[in-house]
């Protein structure tokens, strides 16, 4: 081929997430998800950007929480636990547990000499990392931080862990449920569903752009001439447009074409895809189905249509309410209240505690005992209306 009809074209692709490894480094005291801490800020950014994993979290804070804790029968013990651990503070580390899959709480020591817990506050996950494993496999404490990416400046400091003995005027109480395979961290609930609500985001950054650039999927970027420039020149070129059209945000490749054409104009040659409206239709569909599975919820909940046999949209709703309460909510509810338990006990209060449901029906236990009710009812019922036809 002769060397003036030679091209020089290189393709631009954009890049791809990966979930950060957690890892130890020598001549660090502390253990951080991801590189400086990145993992609980893409998470945060998932919640915000996909409409329907922003909807569930909401959704399953407010259940979490419902209309608050409770001690059963004791007004005077109510009283002292919203002292010690303020109703603000409660919904705080409730919605890092339900965003994340864990979170931190500050203890404070009271003044005086009983060394009892004054206030247990919340720790933002976004700002904690963890202390190193001990040669016995302990973690001794956690990490605190304003800027995880710019150590220099802000100064992380220690705070020692809290196993049953406050002999420190400030502790954290790290609550990290167990997980297969995770160490320091534990992943959210829903964790297998974050790939898909970042493409939920995508679409729409991407769909955006598709409109306002004309409907195009992408171009070819000719640069007449352009056989002239140095590989130096090529690099910086290429350089430039990934700046300005890095992400979603600019729906589609660039191709870039170096060739010796005399033509001094820049050409551009959209690349045009004529059933793009099914694509959106289907990928959106898509990552919002994964999503909500990947949070255990279901589609009617969220204003989806379905078709399960119900008689009613009412009657779905329900009984689908109800199961979420059961099996997504009321498990998180139940080891929160254990892990709060024990620093109450610390500070010599038995309390029986438990969260009240936004609706009455959510009480699994007293659900199921008015079901049997109505069931023998009917029972009741049907056997008299027998008995009148037997006569």
């Amino acid at each position: 081929m002769d060397k003036s009809q030679q091209h020089d074209i290189k393709l631009i692709q954009l890049g791809s997430y990966v979930r950060p490894e957690v890892k130890e480094y020598y001549g660090r005291k502390w253990v951080l998800n991801g590189a400086k801490n990145s993992y609980p800020q893409y998470v945060i950014d998932r919640r915000i950007g996909s409409p329907t994993n922003g909807s569930i979290i909401e959704t399953y804070c407010e259940l979490m929480y419902g209309k608050g804790l409770s001690v059963k029968d004791s007004d005077e013990l109510y009283e002292e636990l919203s002292e010690i651990f303020p109703k603000r503070e409660q919904r705080k580390c409730l919605n890092d547990f339900v965003t994340y899959g864990y979170y931190f709480m500050q203890l404070l020591r009271s003044k005086g000499t009983d060394k009892k817990i004054a206030k247990i506050l919340h720790l933002p996950v976004e700002k904690m990392g963890r202390d190193k494993m001990d040669a016995n496999g302990d973690i001794n404490g956690a990490w605190y931080c304003d800027d995880w990416t710019n150590t220099n400046k802000y100064k992380p400091a220690f705070i020692p862990e809290f196993k049953g003995k406050l002999d420190q005027p400030l502790m954290v109480k790290s609550v990290v449920p167990h997980q297969q395979g995770q160490t320091y961290f534990s992943l959210p609930s829903y964790v297998q569903g974050l790939q898909y609500a970042e493409m939920e985001e995508e679409i729409s950054n991407y769909c955006i752009s598709h409109i306002l650039n004309g409907l195009s999927f992408g171009y070819i970027l000719n640069f007449n001439n352009g056989g002239n420039l140095t590989p130096e020149q090529k690099d910086q070129v290429e350089l430039m447009i990934k700046n300005k059209l890095t992400g979603s945000s600019n729906a589609g490749k660039f191709i870039l074409s170096f060739n010796d054409s005399k033509d001094a104009e820049v050409t551009v040659v959209p690349l045009e895809v004529n059933d793009a409206h099914s694509q959106w239709e289907y990928l959106t569909k898509l990552s919002g189905e994964k999503i909500i599975t990947a949070h255990g919820a279901f589609p009617a909940l969220f204003g989806l249509q379905t078709s399960n046999g119900f008689s009613s949209n009412a009657e779905e709703l329900d009984v689908q309410s109800k199961l979420v309460q059961d099996y997504q909510i009321h498990p998180k509810q139940s080891f929160f209240i254990d892990e709060l338990a024990e620093l109450l006990e610390f500070n010599g209060l038995e309390t029986d505690l438990e969260f009240i449901p936004l609706r009455d029906t959510y009480s699994s236990t007293e659900a199921t005992e008015e079901e049997e009710v109505v069931d023998e009812a009917v029972d009741e019922n049907e056997q008299e209306e027998e008995d009148v036809r037997m006569a």
